[in-house]
């Protein structure tokens, strides 16, 4: 086998967060759609989840049943519950990488209308 300067068997390697990507710029807008969609989707999750939390009836008419269920209502949905938690950290990463990308689509249009300029230059 061809040697290429790397390990055959690289292992897992460390855990990494965060990364990076390349996007086409002519495709950076239909990313950005998506990304938005997929927000939207989020938020019908969410919708769905409250509503169905929200419709738990304890097993029994005691008191403790009823606390329960509120309880587990309050740790799954409430704004520190689990899904609260997990929905708001998922939306706050989507609007950045919206943003991230919205900046650099407008960056890239810039230089570009920089660049076309270039040749209009009258001396």
């Amino acid at each position: 086998m061809e040697d290429r300067g790397y390990p055959s068997d690289p292992g897992p390697g460390p855990a990494v967060s965060g990364g990076s990507f390349e996007v086409d710029p002519e495709n950076i807008q239909k990313l950005i759609d998506g990304l938005n969609e997929a927000i939207e989707k989020l938020e019908t999750i969410d919708r769905d989840a409250r509503q169905r939390f929200g419709q738990l009836a304890p097993p029994g008419g005691d008191d403790y049943s009823e606390g329960a269920v509120r309880l587990i209502n309050e740790r799954a949905m409430g704004s520190d519950g689990a899904h609260g938690i997990a929905n708001k950290a998922f939306r706050e990463a989507l609007e950045a990488t919206i943003d991230n990308l919205t900046t650099t689509l407008n960056e890239y249009q810039r230089i570009e209308e920089e660049n076309s300029q270039i040749g209009n230059i009258d001396v």
